[in-house]
Order: C-alpha cells, then sequence, then structure tokens
C-alpha cells in the first residue's frame, strides 16, 4: 500500500537524490558533487518519503515561500515511475492535512515532458512561465510554473 510519510532522514533523502537517473535529472549546471552533497534540513524545508509497504519510491520536498506558499519538486526512483500520479496526491494530501499552507506551485523545466504531465495529472494547473531561468548544458530553458490550490480556500 502506497503511504506518504515526512522524514528527516538524510540517508532516505540522498538515497532518492542521488540516485543515477534522479541526479540527472534535478541537476543544473551548477557544479554540486554528488560525493559531498547532503540535503539541507530547516525549519523551512518539508522532505516527505513515498513508500510501497518498506520499498521507497521517491521524495518530495516542499520549500517554505511564504505563510501560505510551497514550492514542491518531486523525485522518483525507477521503481515509483508508474505510480508517480498517485504519490503525488498523497503528498499534497499530506501538506493540506498537517501543514497551514493553503497553495503549492512548481517550476517545471520546459524540456521535461514528463514531469509536465504528472503535474498535469495531480490537478496542477500552468499559470506562468519563468523565461531563461534553467541551464543546463549551456543552454537556458524556461520553467512552466505550476500551481494548486487546497480545495475549499477562499481566494481574495
Amino acid at each position: 500500500m502506497n503511504r506518504i510519510v515526512r522524514t528527516f532522514d538524510p540517508q532516505i533523502v540522498k538515497t532518492v537524490f542521488l540516485h543515477p537517473t534522479v541526479w540527472q535529472t534535478i541537476q543544473d549546471d551548477e557544479p554540486l558533487c554528488p560525493a559531498t552533497w547532503e540535503p539541507v534540513f530547516n525549519s523551512h524545508i518539508i522532505y516527505l518519503a513515498a513508500f510501497d509497504g518498506d520499498e521507497l519510491l521517491g521524495i518530495f520536498l516542499f520549500q517554505r515561500e511564504s505563510a501560505a506558499t510551497v514550492q514542491g519538486h518531486t523525485a522518483f526512483l525507477p521503481n515509483g515511475y508508474g505510480r508517480a500520479k498517485e504519490l503525488t496526491g498523497l503528498a499534497f494530501e499530506w501538506i493540506w492535512n498537517n501543514t497551514g499552507y493553503s497553495r503549492i506551485y512548481a517550476g517545471v523545466p520546459a524540456e521535461n515532458a514528463m514531469a509536465r504531465r504528472l503535474v498535469e495529472k495531480a490537478g496542477m494547473s500552468r499559470f506562468g512561465v519563468n523565461a531563461d531561468a534553467w541551464l543546463k548544458h549551456g543552454i537556458l530553458h524556461d520553467v512552466h510554473l505550476y500551481g494548486i490550490s487546497k480545495p475549499g480556500v477562499n481566494h481574495g
């Protein structure tokens, strides 16, 4: 059974982010070294681990943007690809039920079609483009901006 749990375990986070299929996707042209990379833990970052039983499927990272909003990031291991939509929905539910945040947004590089499909299937709506915001292999790429609001929230 798929489940989402908050984690403070750096080894769980590193297992996902440093997996070769994940690292190559999340890494831009900033010269970070996987051998020395460590996850940041503070009061503005929430890591949610996705599991099927005891099998680790991926990590969600939510970073505080304001009192109302977090920026969300996903990282799935290959064994979690087929369950990404369901797990993303569970992560959104966790944020709605366990924090005061009422908005989640994500920036998705334009060339990452799989991630764009995932956020759209998970109910996020595209609301803009951050032009030339992602540097990959010496080329600037647009980042598509997506968001979802907590159901029932009063919008001004």
